[in-house]
């Protein structure tokens, strides 16, 4: 089924007023079958198929990303000597290595009906019912893919770029088993694990922030990707 205009995305029949109250008592929620599964098919054939990946990381002096091009471009020599030293950044503190794309700017259009959609009034509302989160007034996001060696370490998502009050991940992920990694971790403030998640198709994650959490590396042995569309509840 193709976007149609003015369609709710979210699974009708979701109750709520539990998954409401789930959030405000734990700080977390997990949401099976969260959106309608027509659309859920659509956002996961269409993150497969159609995006142009971009693979960020943490470097030396911040945040850097490389197009696919760009990346078979770099001799191997520098490639190795890249990947050590983001191994070692990972070793001594935060890091991350994973392929993105900013919804925002998508040129594809189901995706951008998509970030309308999430970005847009009923969204922002449910957003705020479901965290009890009066002060929320937007949301963002980005599609992300992790692959083979893809990481993001513990971090609790505290900035001060934006007032987040919690974070979102959508899962798109079909038939991911949990030997793969990229498991979703999330720690209470002692940094004591309490959930780990396994990617499932059509799930939605919400964390209060600040939370610690962090996804563990993909083995390059898995055989698929983990796609996501993440962000943030904010008040703007």
């Amino acid at each position: 089924m193709r976007w149609r205009e003015g369609i709710t995305m979210l699974n009708p029949d979701l109750d709520w007023a539990q998954i409401r109250e789930d959030y405000v008592s734990n700080g977390f929620v997990r949401i099976h079958s969260f959106l309608q599964d027509e659309i859920a098919e659509e956002i996961h054939q269409c993150l497969a198929a159609s995006v142009d990946w971009k693979l960020c990381m943490l470097g030396a002096d911040g945040p850097v990303s490389y197009s696919i091009a760009e990346m078979q471009a770099i001799p191997p020599a520098q490639h190795q000597q890249m990947n050590a030293a983001l191994m070692q950044r990972a070793a001594n503190g935060f890091s991350y290595m994973y392929q993105r794309m900013d919804l925002v700017n998508s040129e594809i259009p189901f995706l951008k009906r998509l970030y309308d959609y999430i970005s847009g009034e009923a969204f922002v509302g449910f957003a705020k019912y479901v965290t009890d989160e009066l002060e929320v007034n937007a949301v963002n996001g980005q599609a992300s893919c992790y692959r083979g060696s893809s990481f993001l370490k513990m971090h609790n998502d505290d900035t001060d770029k934006e007032n987040r009050k919690a974070a979102y991940v959508m899962g798109f992920s079909k038939g991911w088993r949990p030997d793969w990694g990229g498991l979703l971790h999330v720690l209470d403030k002692q940094h004591n694990l309490i959930d780990v998640q396994v990617p499932v198709f059509n799930s939605m994650t919400i964390f209060r922030v600040p939370t610690p959490h962090f996804v563990s590396q993909v083995a390059n042995y898995a055989q698929g990707a983990r796609y996501t569309v993440n962000g943030w509840f904010i008040k703007a």
